[in-house]
């Protein structure tokens, strides 16, 4: 079972483990689930998994070997900001955004990894096939008849906001650590 922390609102129940052998065993569970659920390993393969254990500045080349050239949209914290994306007390956000080539936008984060005070950089819901050529056929997650959006999140630690994703969402941590804290739907109002 993986645990989650409890939080502001107290003890908050496991999401179960499932086992995917392989992407029959995957498409089937995806299928038949109501609730959330963890399978490890599914990514393991992966030539961006193996490049992140390396290092995460092997992992980032790796993304810019197959970056298109266009420019890639980033938000930009301000240093020191911390590492949540929000409104200040004047509702204006605090980050700005900016764009740029894939290259040197990575080449920021190298710059500042391991830094006390560094900006938050983050590449949010990049859609793959537009910005990358050969990412997603090199680091495949086949789900049946399914026609998904695949995109890629990239960046510094990052706190994100509560939000609705779409249902039947599936997401991989390719490279680093993500922590999803998960809403029942009727809590949906008081979000």
């Amino acid at each position: 079972m993986a645990e989650a922390d409890p939080g502001l609102f107290g003890p908050l129940a496991s999401v179960p483990e499932a086992a995917a052998a392989d992407a029959e065993a995957l498409d089937l569970r995806l299928s038949e689930a109501r609730t959330p659920f963890l399978v490890r390993g599914l990514a393991a393969g992966w030539p961006l998994v193996h490049a992140g254990r390396v290092s995460a500045a092997a992992a980032r080349a790796y993304l810019v070997e197959h970056a298109r050239e266009r420019p890639f949209t980033v938000n930009i914290g301000a240093p020191g900001g911390g590492e949540r994306l929000f409104y200040d007390s004047a509702m204006q956000v605090n980050f700005r955004m900016a764009q740029g080539a894939l290259a040197d936008i990575l080449a920021g984060i190298d710059a500042n990894e391991g830094m006390p005070d560094a900006p938050l950089i983050y590449l949010s819901s990049v859609n793959v096939p537009a910005y990358f050529d050969g990412l997603e056929d090199a680091n495949p997650m086949p789900l049946g008849d399914r026609e998904p959006i695949v995109g890629i999140w990239i960046g510094t630690r990052t706190r994100i906001a509560a939000h609705n994703d779409f249902p039947n969402n599936l997401a991989c941590c390719a490279v680093g650590r993500r922590r999803f804290i998960l809403f029942p739907p009727e809590q949906f109002a008081n979000l």
